[in-house]
């Protein structure tokens, strides 16, 4: 099972940022023409303001790379960052975020809920971002209700995996996701913007923090990452990182 996780893509509505997108399809392309790609994966932070023409332009081209790589809306999974709140405060309602839900999934009831990813594998989002706003970005906590939900994660032999926009080793209430290690086996997350794929454990369960599609700082790289799962356990975790020609390359590092 091989996934694009993508991270932190802080679209824009600009022709600099129609750049980027295009030469991040390419790269996606020529990677699906080597192994087929079986999932994309995009763990918050969509937007810059969270507004609703960043969230319908950067659906626009993250349905162009569905068609690309001819994926179907069940092998999409999503969840929503602290750049996605509509408000420069805490306790935003996310409205922009959930009409970019409702309109990007046409066939997908809960997007954000519990979902089988082939016969072996199974994803759920977490909203670690109730106490997040573009001010307060690194308050992070797990919701009762995510708990809650993750708890009923039923036991079907498949392999789970949680979807966080913050790096878990963050969280107000880690202890909370402790108590998630026997569910939850493994954890995509971003926020980061590292410059390379993070690869650790967090209260007992494996973790994988990405390269940021659009780094906060000029002296970061521009990546996302190729994760490959086989027989329930990561075994390649390749990261890509763009050029100043505009071409996605391999890290030279990596599992």
């Amino acid at each position: 099972m091989r996934i694009i996780h993508l991270t932190d893509l802080h679209a824009e509505v600009n022709k600099k940022t129609d750049k980027k997108w295009k030469d991040l399809r390419q790269a996606l392309i020529k990677i699906n023409g080597k192994s087929s790609i079986k999932a994309l994966i995009v763990t918050g932070d969509f937007t810059v303001h969270g507004s609703r023409e960043e969230f319908a332009y950067v659906g626009e081209k993250l349905r162009c790379i569905m068609d690309d790589l001819e994926l179907k809306e069940n092998q999409v999974f999503f969840c929503r960052g602290n750049h996605d709140s509509d408000t420069a405060v805490k306790s935003s309602e996310y409205r922009h975020y959930k009409w970019f839900l409702k309109h990007f999934f046409q066939k997908v009831w809960d997007p954000e809920g519990y979902r089988p990813m082939g016969k072996n594998y199974g994803v759920i989002s977490f909203n670690s971002c109730t106490e997040t706003s573009l001010e307060q970005f690194d308050d992070a906590v797990l919701t009762k209700r995510d708990i809650r939900a993750a708890g009923k994660i039923p036991d079907d032999g498949r392999f789970h995996i949680g979807l966080i926009h913050h790096q878990p080793e963050v969280l107000m209430n880690r202890e909370e996701l402790a108590k998630l290690a026997g569910k939850i086996d493994f954890l995509l997350s971003g926020h980061l913007h590292s410059d390379c794929v993070r690869l650790y454990e967090e209260c007992g369960i494996p973790v994988e923090n990405g390269i940021g599609l659009t780094p906060h700082l000029p002296e970061l790289p521009s990546g996302f990452q190729v994760l490959k799962f086989k027989d329930g356990k990561l075994v390649k975790a390749r990261g890509y990182v763009r050029n100043k020609k505009g071409k996605y390359v391999k890290l030279t590092t990596g599992k």
